[in-house]
């Protein structure tokens, strides 16, 4: 059996392997720290070798082969540290550490690597500025980055009523009610629309994404749209992972990014476009953006990749 796993972006059957690579490869990877091209040019590489396996039937690489022993070490670590340390504490509350949840669910890329938070200086989120956690999920996030910037009002968009429902469950559970506001909304690139939502079985519970052919429908707004109407003041950080419809919600915000200029996480490990066009997306805005690649240590090869996007 690999010892890989998920390591093809969870919503897109496309490749990477292009004829205009080179051109997409050094568009991603211009102005970028080395380690963060170093983090393309490997995830790449691991990405090719495995699909390459895959197409002849051939076994998998050994982690060992494309991951440094210390690297092995920290995926080894990352695992041991949330399998030991989710403790149930009622019949529907676990804790991992000072965070509570209503489900099992703690991820490796929330609760070990913090979303990146520790990957840049966080003195550039003001105080006194808003935290749009789009894509909230359960709330995981935004209890993380309550507990990162306690003074900062937390905005966090989950669209399906199940995990909404959780959401708000996660907050009280958290004493966060007064810090975060959860809202039923996905936003995207229309304004007062009704959106569909595709699930995903196989995977992991909850996970869906915007999609014409899915049955479930819920409220779709833009990020400007939204905004204006509920007098947002300053937005100081902006993360996005909304399942491949990342392009779409920044057309819907870029008003607002640029007003507002925040530091955005934004996940572009869905599908290739978004691999290669997030970053080219928010350079056409000419905000003076410095970028980073932040992929989290875990067996994982692209899943959970963030474009951290700082303005200067």
């Amino acid at each position: 059996m690999s010892e890989f796993y998920n390591y093809f972006p969870l919503t897109s059957p496309e490749s990477y392997f292009v004829p205009d690579l080179a051109e997409r490869y050094s568009r991603l990877v211009a102005g970028m720290d080395a380690a963060s091209a170093l983090t393309v040019s490997r995830t790449l590489r691991i990405l090719k070798m495995l699909t390459d396996a895959d197409a002849v039937g051939a076994p998998h690489p050994a982690m060992g082969a494309v991951f440094t022993p210390d690297e092995v070490a920290a995926i080894v670590r990352s695992d041991i540290t949330i399998h030991s340390g989710v403790m149930q504490i009622a019949d529907d509350a676990w804790a991992f550490g000072e965070y509570i949840l209503p489900l099992p669910t703690f991820e490796h890329c929330t609760f070990v690597d913090h979303c990146g938070l520790d990957a840049f200086d966080r003195a550039a989120i003001a105080p006194d500025t808003a935290i749009l956690d789009v894509g909230g999920w359960v709330g995981d996030t935004a209890i993380l980055f309550h507990g990162y910037f306690p003074k900062n009002k937390i905005y966090s968009f989950e669209p399906l009523a199940e995990n909404f429902e959780l959401m708000q469950r996660t907050i009280a559970l958290n004493n966060a009610t007064d810090a975060i506001v959860p809202v039923p909304l996905a936003l995207s690139d229309t304004s007062d629309g009704v959106g569909h939502a595709m699930h995903f079985h196989g995977f992991s519970s909850g996970i869906s994404r915007l999609n014409d052919a899915g049955t479930d429908t819920f409220a779709v707004d833009t990020l400007d749209n939204w905004a204006a109407k509920n007098n947002i003041g300053k937005i100081g950080l902006l993360k996005v992972d909304i399942e491949g419809a990342e392009q779409k919600f920044l057309r819907g915000a870029a008003a607002t990014i640029r007003r507002d200029r925040p530091v955005m996480l934004l996940s572009i490990y869905h599908n290739p476009d978004d691999y290669f066009g997030i970053k080219p997306l928010v350079e056409s805005m000419n905000l003076n953006y410095k970028f980073k690649i932040f992929k989290p240590m875990e067996r994982d090869v692209i899943t959970e990749t963030l474009l951290i996007c700082v303005p200067e």
